[in-house]
């Protein structure tokens, strides 16, 4: 049955697919998709994002929360790409993300409307690495994400008689989520798994921590509190992921004893921690 609502629309495409695809082959483009869509896919979830589809290269996303969550989630997802393309210099990865919003109908599983369309008109009008949107999305996002859009003008876009006002939202900071920090800081030893038994994953778990962090670069930090009883390998857990973030190069893991003072003794360990 179709329904009426006010909901926020975002769509995001793979800048210059068939290049890529001219430069990597089949198989290599294969697999940079794969890859892209895994890291679109962690800030959608983390910001309540209903994948509507995909489309090729790209993705249509429906937010019922609103708009702030929308943008949030385009922000997290130009910084995700942005994580990817610095793995491999030579290959040019790059996103552009259009977000739209307003009273839709939704009818077996997809979204019709002005929005809709605004949105995909607004993806397909961007440059590369650029978030646009409606000039209503930035007038109801949240203070802080309203900071950082800026007006650029109103847009000609395809199919309306008339021009959309829009905005950009800058996401730069933090963009590549590198730091000079995060590439030579080894692991505290609690947090280093070399040599210890293979690690028992767990899924659920750490998807959450994921999620957690996803939403921290987006500039929404929390505090994810593990629980148990000794032995049932939180420590671990959070060995894997820590593992993970400084291998990629996001991030510097700093831990410290509760027998101590914890927040002096990560720092005691990050002031002589050995650089690689």
């Amino acid at each position: 049955m179709a329904r009426r609502r006010v909901i926020a629309l975002l769509f995001c495409d793979l800048v210059g697919s068939t290049a890529l695809l001219e430069q990597l082959g089949d198989a290599g483009s294969d697999e940079l998709r794969r890859d892209l869509f895994a890291a679109l896919r962690r800030p959608i979830e983390a910001f309540g994002g209903v994948e509507v589809k995909s489309q090729g290269d790209g993705l249509m996303v429906a937010f019922a929360s609103g708009p702030s969550d929308a943008v949030a989630c385009a922000i997290a997802l130009q910084r995700a790409t942005a994580r990817l393309a610095a793995r491999d210099e030579g290959v040019p990865v790059a996103i552009r993300v259009g977000v739209a919003m307003g009273e839709a109908t939704g009818e077996d599983d997809d979204w019709f409307g002005r929005p809709v369309v605004e949105a995909a008109r607004l993806c397909s009008a961007a440059q590369p690495s650029q978030v646009l949107a409606t000039a209503t999305v930035a007038g109801l996002v949240d203070h802080d994400l309203a900071a950082r859009a800026t007006s650029v003008g109103a847009l000609a876009l395809k199919g309306f008689t008339e021009a959309v006002p829009s905005v950009a939202f800058d996401w730069a900071d933090d963009a590549s989520g590198d730091s000079s920090a995060a590439e030579i800081v080894a692991l505290p030893p609690m947090l280093d798994p070399t040599g210890l038994l293979p690690f028992v994953e767990r899924p659920a778990a750490h998807a959450e921590l994921r999620s957690a962090w996803t939403l921290a670069v987006s500039g929404y930090p929390s505090v994810v509190t593990l629980c148990g009883a000794a032995g049932t390998g939180k420590t671990r857990l959070v060995a894997e992921l820590s593992r993970t973030l400084t291998r990629e190069r996001i991030a510097v893991a700093l831990a410290g004893s509760a027998r101590a003072d914890p927040l002096a003794d990560a720092l005691r360990w990050w002031a002589r921690a050995p650089r690689r």
